[in-house]
């Protein structure tokens, strides 16, 4: 995924300034594959999926970088939806914080410098952008999606849910 034609219109949705931090496991296997991060600015959300494939027709990609994330590809991205597999046997892991919005701009600010991350170092890229946000500096730098997984179980400030989202498409 390089370098699109046009920018993608910012999506503002009006609400506090909050990091999404996701993970996805391979539920039949109990394997954290792949971690991303949404960042909710006062101006736009932004997608953050280094060494990611999510991709979407309405989407607009830079490297690794996605800007005006509507409700609509958020949760496209959230479900697997994009995937060539399909959202079968993934399990979401989803925690979030509210953060300062100059946090937030810093955020996407860090992911928009970096250069593309290949399949396999999307928790070093989580990781380490992250570790440089105001609250997060205690976070290690890693490779691995399961200790990337292990060091949020272990902060009582952030909201916590997971997604069966196997299930939730053999139910729709």
């Amino acid at each position: 995924m390089g370098l699109s034609a046009q920018p993608a219109a910012p999506y503002p949705d009006g609400g506090a300034s909050r990091l999404r931090i996701a993970l996805f496991e391979v539920d039949s296997l109990d394997f954290m594959l792949h971690s991303g991060l949404i960042i909710h600015t006062p101006e736009d959300r932004v997608l953050y999926d280094p060494g990611g494939y999510w991709a979407d027709p309405r989407a607009v990609r830079r490297y690794d970088v996605t800007r005006g994330l509507s409700p609509e590809l958020e949760e496209s991205y959230l479900s697997r939806q994009s995937l060539v597999s399909g959202p079968d046997f993934w399990k979401l892991h989803l925690w979030e914080t509210e953060v300062p919005d100059a946090v937030a701009r810093q955020a996407v600010e860090i992911a928009e410098a970096r250069t593309p991350y290949v399949f396999g170092g999307c928790s070093y890229g989580v990781t380490s952008l992250l570790r440089q946000l105001p609250g997060f500096e205690d976070i290690r730098v890693t490779f691995v999606p399961a200790e990337l997984a292990a060091q949020l179980r272990a902060r009582n400030d952030l909201r916590y849910s997971v997604r069966d989202l196997g299930a939730e498409a053999q139910e729709a």
